[in-house]
């Protein structure tokens, strides 16, 4: 036998293909974000004594407002009239222009439907807009039981994405497992094709127990804790979040692929399972990297 590995391996190397898409979009989309728009705020809405980084905004109402981090973002995203005073005091005068000449023109249609108030009405004009208002009254009321059954549900739906989102407060520090388990089994595999001593090969299959279980987990909580998006508004974020979730879908095919050493400790390692387990190692220890940049940015490992 020349072959002695499947042609089913090209369908295995889906999550890495995954990995290179995401790069390749979200850098294109960074560099589209980055010449965009001007920069409209200096300071941070979130965290007022701080100057904001171009790297992360968001679109709002009043327009494009910046921040200093990811996780000032975040803050604003779940509870944006928490920081409506402070993002009025950040945004340019432009902006506060704009807010004013609005609220100039709603005064301006007030005076004019002050204006074309008629006179007073007689007797019998005010008795037939009272029957008027009698039975508008009767229909508001139908219409606000409708409303009251919309807003039930309404309430049902926003308790659930509170849970979730609660749920996704555990991310962080869920993603500290498949990150030093998954580096661990690779350390484990190597050891044991240096020394053939079988206590790596135990060693490695006990992290992958606990590795991959972990990595889709994180990934799971990550897209709770950072909501359902396709894009998000920076690029360390989105690169993030779809290098994650490649990431995990890479420890479940390394199962698939070492499922016999894995699982049962039959057999030598193939060399795909070795080559998607390197490939696992390396891109959660990756994506660690750019958890720690959403807070700290780029360069925290600056010397």
């Amino acid at each position: 036998m020349t072959h002695s590995l499947p042609s089913r391996p090209l369908v295995l190397m889906f999550p890495i293909l995954v990995i290179v898409l995401s790069f390749l979009t979200v850098s294109a989309s960074a560099q589209e974000g980055a010449s965009a728009d001007k920069i409209t705020n200096q300071m941070c809405p979130v965290t007022t004594d701080e100057e904001i980084d171009p790297e992360f905004f968001l679109e709002t109402d009043e327009g494009r407002v910046y921040f200093c981090c990811a996780k000032c973002r975040r803050r604003y995203i779940r509870t944006p009239e928490k920081y409506a005073e402070s993002l009025a005091q950040v945004l340019p005068a432009l902006f506060q222009a704009g807010i004013k000449d609005q609220d100039t023109h709603a005064d301006d249609h007030d005076d004019q439907e002050q204006a074309q108030t008629p006179a007073e009405d007689t007797p019998e004009q005010v008795a037939a807009e009272d029957a008027d208002n009698h039975d508008a009254a009767e229909g508001d009321h139908d219409e606000t039981e409708g409303d009251h059954d919309h807003n039930a549900h309404e309430t049902g739906s926003g308790f659930l994405a509170k849970l979730l989102g609660w749920f996704g407060n555990f991310h962080p520090p869920s993603t500290h497992f498949p990150v030093a388990m998954l580096f661990g089994a690779a350390l484990g595999e190597m050891m044991y094709r240096v020394t053939r001593r079988s206590v790596f090969a135990s060693g490695a299959r006990f992290c992958l127990w606990f590795a991959i279980p972990g990595a889709v987990s994180a990934a799971i909580l990550g897209w709770f804790y950072a909501g359902f998006a396709v894009s998000d508004g920076d690029w360390i974020m989105t690169t993030h979040r779809w290098l994650g979730t490649a990431t995990a879908l890479l420890a479940v095919t390394v199962l698939g692929v070492g499922w016999g050493r894995v699982v049962r400790g039959e057999g030598d390692a193939s060399r795909m399972y070795l080559v998607l387990l390197g490939l696992a190692a390396g891109a959660v220890g990756l994506n660690g990297f750019l958890g720690g940049a959403l807070v700290y940015g780029l360069d925290h490992y600056a010397f």
